[in-house]
């Protein structure tokens, strides 16, 4: 399906350039158009990978779209308004995010979690450790390495957390606080009709990441 994603940036160009809640209200109704497309990309989306998943549990695309008010109480300096778009189409506790983001200046997909609870950290920490050899035939695997690289190295420890020696050959897993991986989508990317089948795609490609995270998380699921 065939769906003109222009206007997404568009809005959100003009909003970076008019960030208050007076500018918003004055052109609500182009906000409401431009998150209703993206909605119906999101939605499509939903669609496919619930083919490529028996184990995706169903969301609808409207609750997988992020608000795009700030939340102002921590951060009062910031804008009114995130200048881009937001899904996550995971929504259960304690399983790893499937994440695309949408703006002007950058877009991308990602996946897994991030900066999770030292709980949920904890579980995905000794999994990794324990079951070194799984985890790593799955980030080097030839297509994952060539969609996302390296796991997302922000925020890493320095020093080793309690529990685990600097020499465990895993310790540069260890350290991290978040097990994410993106990939970067071109402006034109996510204009082509193509973005679904590509956004897809990643999904497939993280699978064996994510269930490995879910996997790890057992225990704790059951304990909530």
């Amino acid at each position: 399906m065939k769906i003109d994603k222009r206007p997404i940036f568009d809005f959100l160009q003009k909003l970076q350039q008019n960030n208050s809640k007076a500018w918003m209200d004055e052109n609500r109704g182009e906000y409401h158009h431009a998150k209703a497309i993206f909605v119906e990309v999101i939605d499509e989306i939903i669609c496919q990978v619930k083919l490529v998943d028996p184990d995706f549990i169903p969301i609808t695309a409207k609750k997988s779209v992020l608000r795009i008010n700030q939340n102002l109480m921590y951060h009062p300096d910031r804008p009114p308004y995130k200048d881009y778009f937001g899904a996550s189409i995971i929504k259960q506790e304690g399983k790893a995010d499937f994440y695309l983001h949408v703006s002007p200046q950058e877009c991308f997909i990602a996946g897994g979690f991030y900066h999770p609870s030292n709980e949920i950290l904890g579980y995905i920490r000794q999994e990794v450790d324990y079951e070194a050899d799984r985890f790593l035939s799955i980030i080097n695997e030839d297509q994952f390495k060539e969609y996302f690289g390296e796991l997302m190295q922000e925020d890493r420890l320095k020093t080793s957390p309690k529990g685990y020696s600097t020499d465990n050959h895993m310790i540069e897993y260890i350290r991290l606080k978040s097990f994410v991986v993106s990939h970067p989508i071109s402006s034109n990317e996510f204009l082509n009709e193509n973005y679904v089948e590509k956004a897809v795609s990643l999904y497939k490609t993280m699978m064996p990441f994510r269930r490995f995270l879910d996997q790890s998380l057992m225990e704790f699921r059951e304990a909530q």
